[in-house]
């Protein structure tokens, strides 16, 4: 049986909340939240559940941390390392349908649970991996081929760019997503940078809690790539 969030329908997290004004709205964010809801039910995926902390906390925040992308028309090969529930990569997924998304988790149980959502969201352009980060980004056909990196409540900061700069191509993109962030974190991620230079840090306050989140926007500057 279909469940209902009590509110309208899910807005695309590029809309204003709650999306009362929305002419044609797209039913696959409302189908998204609610098989989230019912996976939650089998397996831990989630404590957020309530409707406008799903849409700020998964939606919203998975696409602001690829703003500065969204006009990329490139046929971009992205993974989400580390995906969990499916966030930030299943909604960039529906934003740029000409990206082809990868979700990688180290649980079969949860890359199975996300295969079925690729199926009943009609997802062509999604597909899921299952392993250790830093045991596949090492090998073929993985190591150094991917266009951008998308890492969100994966590890500590220095952790992650451990975990994900070895999928990145030369000159691809690396988004980390942080809740609170000082000037002394971003000193003391320098010697973790290892081949990435740090272009952009975005801050940004939540559009119903006013919370606060940043978006870390690293390239690779490895041989082979042009530091732009």
């Amino acid at each position: 049986m279909a469940m209902t969030s009590g509110v309208n329908p899910l807005p695309s997290p590029l809309e204003p909340w709650p999306g009362g004004e929305q002419t044609h709205p797209d039913p696959r964010w409302q189908a998204l939240y609610e098989m989230i809801v019912r996976g939650n039910e089998q397996m831990n995926l989630t404590r957020i559940t309530a409707p406008a902390d799903f849409w700020e906390k998964h939606l919203w925040d998975s696409a602001q941390g690829i703003q500065p992308y969204l006009g990329v028309t490139a046929a971009w090969q992205v993974i989400d390392v580390g995906t969990g529930a499916g966030f930030p990569g299943l909604v960039v997924a529906l934003l740029q349908p000409h990206w082809r998304v990868t979700l990688l988790d180290s649980r079969r149980k949860k890359t199975r649970f996300l295969e079925q959502v690729i199926t009943d969201l009609h997802l062509e352009n999604v597909v899921t991996l299952t392993g250790r980060a830093e045991v596949l980004g090492a090998v073929a056909p993985h190591h150094r081929a991917y266009d951008l990196v998308l890492m969100r409540a994966v590890a500590p900061a220095s952790t992650a760019l451990g975990y994900g700069t070895p999928w990145l191509k030369p000159d691809g993109r690396l988004v980390l997503y942080q809740g609170h962030w000082t000037a002394a974190q971003t000193q003391g991620l320098t010697p973790h940078l290892q081949g990435l230079t740090l272009r952009r840090i975005d801050a940004c306050t939540t559009p119903l809690t006013q919370g606060v989140r940043h978006y870390l926007h690293l390239v690779g500057n490895f041989p082979g790539g042009v530091d732009s």
